[in-house]
């Protein structure tokens, strides 16, 4: 999706998206009107904001990546990861391997995928956060708090910077 290129629509809506206007005006209109790219997601986002989180949008590229929360003025990107599609290290092991969308997958590159995404998205000046779905699903409230916690020392540490 993010490169304009999904095989599974019409070529009209292919043409469509591979128009960078088109999809960033899409994607902001979906993310405005509090759709989500996963239900998980959503479960997070709403936890967030009902624990007095604020700052956060949904659903917006940067860098080349869409991600699923950013705070813009504190340059920080919550990721929301999936046990299955990012294959959770604690549930996999490297030379395991998983069908995505009828590809076969080595955990490996998936994992290799991922730490790109971050490197990425941290060098363009971006702190990244990661919640994990059998973390939240087991202990919502404090995933929520430690992530509170994060944002908390991110902010000192880059207050801290600026200072110097």
């Amino acid at each position: 999706w993010e490169n304009g290129e999904f095989q599974e629509h019409s070529s009209m809506m292919v043409a469509k998206w591979q128009d960078r206007e088109y999809r960033d005006r899409t994607l902001t209109t979906r993310a405005n009107l509090g759709y989500y790219s996963s239900k998980l997601h959503k479960s997070v986002k709403k936890a967030i904001v009902d624990s007095g989180i604020d700052g956060f949008e949904s659903e917006k590229y940067v860098a080349g990546y869409m991600v699923d929360e950013i705070d813009s003025n504190r340059n920080v990107i919550l990721e929301v990861f999936g046990d299955f599609w990012h294959c959770n290290p604690s549930l996999y092991n490297s030379d395991d391997t998983i069908s995505l969308d009828g590809n076969v997958f080595s955990v490996s590159e998936i994992w290799e995928r991922d730490k790109n995404r971050i490197k990425n998205l941290s060098g363009n000046g971006y702190s990244v956060y990661i919640i994990w779905e059998s973390d939240f699903e087991r202990n919502p409230g404090q995933v929520i708090s430690d992530f509170s916690l994060w944002l908390s020392d991110i902010v000192t540490v880059k207050m801290e910077a600026y200072k110097k």
